[in-house]
């Protein structure tokens, strides 16, 4: 018998004003990516989703 197996999801919280950035933390870039993108594709191998 095999246990089930649950479906794993992965949220990745970008935001903020970024007052003192000038711009909206999300919209930083790293690597030439935006912050928020590069984060979900770290996450994607490990989760079956991603918010």
């Amino acid at each position: 018998m095999q246990a089930a197996r649950s479906a794993t999801s992965g949220i990745v919280l970008a935001g903020g004003a970024g007052r003192r950035m000038g711009r909206p933390k999300g919209a930083l870039s790293l690597y030439n990516r935006p912050v928020i993108l590069r984060a979900s594709e770290i996450l994607r191998p490990w989760c079956d989703y991603v918010c």
